[in-house]
């Protein structure tokens, strides 16, 4: 991808393992960095399916915005019913399959369970 930018820019580059101990020491920056990925993936994920596809970009991303990553302990059941979830990082177990999913996932369930320090973006659809 190329950008242009209109004024001065510095970019920086950090390796995973220095990312991981800045996310470690700021929870804040590790939950905003959390949003940011969620949003990215579910809009990534969804933008071609019904209703989203005849949304304009701007109105799902204000729409997902309004999303919310949470982090379920392993083996936690999570209610999905009415809302639209991604699984962002770690693995689901939806009901009837014996081999977990790894994200990044559209999850079109009404539950389920999740495991290996799973992260999952969800926006209630009404």
């Amino acid at each position: 991808a190329n950008v242009v930018a209109d004024t001065s820019v510095t970019a920086l580059w950090l390796s995973t393992e220095a990312m991981q101990q800045v996310m470690e020491q700021s929870s804040d920056l590790a939950s905003s960095l959390w949003k940011t990925a969620g949003t990215r993936f579910a809009e990534n994920l969804i933008n071609s399916r019904d209703p989203y596809r005849e949304w304009t970009q701007l109105r799902l991303r204000r729409w997902l915005n309004e999303g919310e990553v949470i982090s379920p302990a392993d083996g936690e059941k999570i209610d999905l019913y009415g809302k639209t979830a991604v699984l962002v990082a770690g693995n689901v177990n939806l009901p009837g399959q014996e081999q977990p999913m790894t994200a990044p996932v559209v999850l079109d369930v009404a539950e389920a369970s999740f495991s290996n320090n799973a992260k999952l973006f969800l926006r209630s659809e009404g």
